[in-house]
């Protein structure tokens, strides 16, 4: 788990990495919708009958966050050396160590910021 300052690196990238990393964050975001809402389905179904009818609402809202607590985790405690941004005509790289990163920007004549 690092809470240090990321390096960024922009480089150039093809038309079909883009494509895929920006379906690959589409993708992303459509799977923390559809657990949310998994978790609040589950929640009005089988946690929510059991409170009076002024907590049903509440109880399937914490139901859905609680559903998407695991995913979170993953992403904050094992995070990847590094994360990978899509737009327009450059792949932005973010490193969580400053030395890849530079290694990374004089391997493909870039530089970090």
């Amino acid at each position: 788990m690092q809470f240090a300052k990321k390096v960024h690196v922009s480089a150039p990238a093809c038309p079909g990495c883009a494509v895929r990393l920006e379906r690959r964050h589409r993708l992303e975001k459509v799977g923390m919708v559809s657990t949310v809402l998994g978790g609040t389905w589950l929640g009005l179904a089988f946690v929510a009958p059991l409170f009076p009818a002024w907590g049903k609402v509440w109880v399937a809202g914490a139901c859905g966050l609680a559903a998407y607590v695991p995913l979170v985790g993953l992403q904050v405690f094992w995070a990847p050396p590094f994360s990978i941004t899509a737009w327009g005509r450059e792949i932005a790289y973010e490193f969580t160590n400053e030395g890849y990163a530079r290694e990374f920007a004089e391997l493909n004549r870039s530089e970090a910021s």
